[in-house]
C-alpha cells in the first residue's frame, strides 16, 4: 500500500501482483495529518526532555548528595511520569484515528477486491507492506487500532492483531529486496553476527540493558559466529567495516535524529557520530540488522518524502531485513523486544532472518501485554524488508 497525502486529496494505491487499485481516503486530510504530527512530535520531545532532566538530576545527586538534589531528582522523576502519561493519552486517540482514516478503509477495500489471500498455514496471518508519504511517515501506523477495546471485542479492530506488517521506503526498494530474498531462498550458507554494544556514552544516560542484549546474542550464536564491538572498540571506522563484512548485525547504543536536517542523524559511537551519509556511502551484503537504538527509522519533518533515516540508509545500501525504532524507546523495552525477536528467529535449522516481520509482530504483541511497561512501549518498532 502506497499512502499518498497531499493538499488536493489523499489516496491509498493498493499494489497487487498484477494491478494498481486506487482508493480515495475521504476522511484523511493533509491539514489534520500535519497537525497531529506536530502534536505527536511535541509530546515525544517533552518525553525526551524529561528523560534527559532525570539523567542529569541523578548525576547531580550522585556527585553531591543533599536534600536539594534529592528533591530535584524526585521532581524530575515526576515530570517523566507526567510526560509518559501525555504520550499514552495522545497515542490512544491517534491510533484510533489512524485506524478510522487509513487502515480500516484499506482493509475493507482489500476484502472487496479479494486480495486478502487465506494464510497457507494454520495460525498464520495475512502480510501487508506499507509505503507512507509525507508527514504520515512519522506516525505509528503499525499501531493503528482500538487497543482499549481488546477485552470487549470478539474481533479486534487493530492492525497488530490481524496482520503481519512491514514498511518500505519506496516501492522500488521493496521490489529490489524481494528479488534479492528470492535469489537467496534455500541457500544454506553460514553467516556471522556482529554486535555493536555501547552501554555507556559520555553525556548520555546509561543503557544497562545493552549487556542483557549481549548475553542474549551469546546464547543464540556460537562463539566463532559472534563478534562484539564493545565500548572503545565501537568506533565509526570499525562499525562501518563490520557492517560491510557481516551478513547479520545488531546495534545497541544511542541513536539520534535531527528532524529538520535528517542527514545529521545516526549512531552515537565511542568516537562520535556515525551519520546517515557515511553509512549510505558504502555497499553492504547484509541479510539482517537490528537497530536497537532510538530514532533509527525516524525521517525528517521538512522533507518527509525524501526518506532519510538510518534504517532506510542500511536498507538502500544492501541489508534486506532492517528492524528499528520510529522514536525513543526505553532500554528495558528494547531488551525485552530483542529477547522475543531472537527466540523467534533462532530455529533448529539456524538463524532465520526471513521470519523477521512475523517475529517483530510477536515481540510487539508480547510488549503490549506487559502491564509493567509504559502502555505504548511496543509502538516504535518497525520492520523494513521483504
Amino acid at each position: 500500500m502506497v499512502v499518498n497525502v497531499s493538499q488536493w486529496r489523499c489516496d491509498a494505491l493498493i499494489v497487487s501482483a498484477t494491478d494498481v487499485h486506487p482508493l480515495r481516503l475521504t476522511a484523511l486530510s493533509l491539514e489534520e495529518v500535519e497537525q497531529r504530527t506536530a502534536d505527536y512530535l511535541q509530546v515525544l520531545g517533552e518525553l525526551d526532555t524529561a528523560r534527559t532532566l532525570l539523567h542529569q538530576a541523578r548525576r547531580a545527586r550522585a556527585a553531591n548528595p543533599s536534600l536539594a538534589s534529592v528533591r530535584a531528582e524526585d521532581a524530575a522523576r515526576s515530570q517523566l511520569v507526567q510526560a509518559t502519561q501525555r504520550v499514552d493519552a495522545l497515542l490512544d486517540d491517534m491510533l484510533r484515528w489512524l485506524w478510522d482514516t487509513v487502515v480500516q478503509p484499506v482493509i475493507s477495500e482489500l476484502e472487496r477486491l479479494d486480495l486478502l489471500a487465506a494464510p497457507r498455514q494454520e495460525g498464520s496471518v495475512p502480510r501487508l507492506w506499507w509505503c507512507l508519504t509525507g508527514t504520515l511517515s512519522l506516525l505509528p501506523v503499525q499501531g493503528a487500532g482500538y487497543h482499549d477495546e481488546m477485552a470487549t471485542q470478539a474481533v479486534p479492530r487493530t492492525l497488530l492483531d490481524g496482520f503481519v506488517c512491514s514498511f518500505a521506503p519506496t516501492v522500488r526498494a521493496l521490489a529490489r529486496a524481494r528479488r534479492s530474498a528470492q535469489e537467496h531462498t534455500g541457500r544454506s550458507e553460514e553467516g556471522s553476527m556482529v554486535m555493536v554494544a555501547l552501554p555507556e556514552t559520555p553525556g548520555h544516560p546509561s543503557l544497562p540493558e545493552v549487556r542483557r542484549e549481549e548475553d542474549l546474542l551469546r546464547t543464540v550464536f556460537a562463539k566463532d559466529r559472534l563478534r562484539v564491538l564493545n565500548g572503545g572498540a565501537a568506533t565509526r571506522s570499525s562499525v562501518l567495516e563490520a557492517l560491510h563484512g557481516h551478513r547479520w548485525a545488531h546495534v545497541s547504543c544511542h541513536g539520534t535524529q535531527d528532524l529538520n536536517e535528517p542527514s545529521r542523524g545516526g549512531l552515537l559511537l565511542s568516537d562520535g557520530l556515525l551519520s546517515v551519509p557515511e553509512i549510505s556511502s558504502g555497499r553492504h551484503r547484509g541479510d539482517f540488522i537490528m537497530l536497537s537504538a532510538c530514532k533509527t527509522l525516524t525521517g525528517g519533518r521538512r522533507l518527509p518524502d525524501e526518506v532519510i533515516s538510518l534504517g532506510a540508509a542500511v536498507h538502500f545500501t544492501g541489508y534486506r531485513h532492517v528492524i528499528g525504532t520510529q522514536w525513543s524507546v526505553g532500554s528495558r523495552a528494547a531488551a525485552d523486544f530483542c529477547e522475543t525477536l531472537y527466540t523467534e528467529l533462532a530455529t533448529q535449522e539456524g538463524f532465520a532472518p526471513a521470519r523477521s516481520a512475523a517475529a517483530v509482530r510477536t515481540a510487539a504483541l508480547r510488549l503490549r501485554a506487559d502491564a509493567s511497561l509504559p502502555r505504548y512501549s511496543w509502538t516504535p518498532f518497525v520492520h523494513i524488508g521483504p
